[in-house]
């Protein structure tokens, strides 16, 4: 293993990772010869996973505006893509079994309290029992995470009060009644209801 390489790799994962797991980190991306980008903030995604092509490797981006815990989760959900690629090509689902078996291989170094601090180490652990496709998808997993996120003007739409106004990527709202899993919210501009969910995060709109 290039020493070197895995140095400078090291050393550009440093600030975006909790304490002491940079150098496994690194390992892991020397071991599988992946190419990783640190992006800036994509509302669409936290990072995402490119399998080889005849004129590139493996590549992987995570969002360089996570949090250390958030950063670490989505690097290791997108290693688990290209090590599942590996073994079974495009030949299995995204997110199936052999994606979830390969994502838990891989967190388990990792479900520690010396990275992880409680209670979001238990609330991670859970998910990994059976993670979803994507961490916002587990409500109790985004409000734990978002502990750590540095001070924003968004907040999560089941904190606002019934009636209150919000911005969701540029569209104004006003929330709704709770419809199950769903608040039903509506579009100031169109006056179409849409069904969003309780952990989005939204910009509350300042009261006059």
């Amino acid at each position: 293993m290039n020493s070197e390489k895995l140095r400078k790799i090291e050393e550009g994962l440093r600030p975006f990772v909790p304490s002491g797991v940079s150098a496994n980190l690194a390992e892991l991306i020397v071991k599988h010869r992946c190419h990783v980008t640190i992006t800036r903030d994509r509302s669409s995604k936290l990072g995402d996973y490119r399998h080889p092509t005849p004129t590139s490797g493996h590549r992987v981006s995570v969002n360089g505006s996570l949090n250390p815990y958030a950063f670490v989760i989505t690097f290791i959900h997108e290693m688990a893509h290209l090590t599942a690629y590996e073994k079974f090509k495009n030949k299995v689902d995204p997110h199936g079994k052999e994606w979830k078996q390969e994502f838990h291989t891989l967190m388990q170094p990792y479900l520690r309290p010396e990275v992880f601090p409680e209670p979001l180490l238990s609330v991670l652990a859970s998910h990994m029992r059976n993670p979803k496709s994507s961490t916002v998808r587990d409500a109790a997993l985004m409000r734990e995470i978002r502990v750590f996120d540095a001070q924003s003007p968004t907040v999560l739409l089941e904190e606002l009060p019934l009636d209150a106004r919000f911005f969701l990527r540029s569209r104004e709202f006003v929330k709704g009644d709770r419809l199950r899993k769903r608040f039903r919210c509506e579009e100031c501009a169109s006056g179409r209801k849409f069904l969003i969910s309780p952990i989005a995060e939204v910009v509350p709109v300042a009261s006059q």
